[in-house]
């Protein structure tokens, strides 16, 4: 069976590692079962003092999101793959499904003494990303001569 597009199988498998990341980054939120709910006011402030896990999860899924519409746009730039084009891609898709870790963190603690730590955390892990670009676009962008002759 051939397919009209040789990285179809590529691009899948990626489109299930951003969705999953961005299922992660909701599955944690919720007002706690140890909070009782028995006014309006009480649910007020329940999802009030969630606020800031929905900010946390809104920054991180914009930022996957945008990470995902370019990586659709890098992968139309690829004709076909490499081994370490894999490898490089493997990287930056590392660097996606961990990011609903450090946004967790960051929504427990943003507003707390220790909101310090979770934003060195949660600025380190998104630092990252750019590492797993940079190896897409030189490998990508190899010229021939240099890329490694197949035997």
């Amino acid at each position: 069976m051939s397919e009209s597009n040789a990285n179809s199988r590529l691009e899948a498998f990626c489109d299930g590692v951003f969705a999953f990341a961005l299922t992660l980054l909701i599955i944690d939120i919720r007002i706690p079962d140890s909070v009782p709910i028995n006014t309006t006011d009480e649910l007020w402030l329940a999802l009030k003092n969630i606020g800031p896990s929905i900010y946390t999860f809104l920054l991180s899924f914009f930022i996957i999101a945008i990470t995902w519409h370019n990586h659709q746009l890098t992968l139309r730039l690829v004709n076909k793959t490499s081994a370490a084009f894999i490898y490089a891609n493997v990287l930056l898709l590392l660097t996606i499904v961990f990011i609903p870790f450090p946004t967790r963190v960051l929504g427990k603690y943003l507003f707390t003494d220790h909101a310090a730590p979770a934003m060195v955390l949660f600025a380190a892990a998104n630092m990252v990303q750019p590492i797993g670009w940079i190896l897409i676009g030189k490998v990508t962008l190899l010229p021939k001569a240099r890329r490694p002759q197949k035997p």
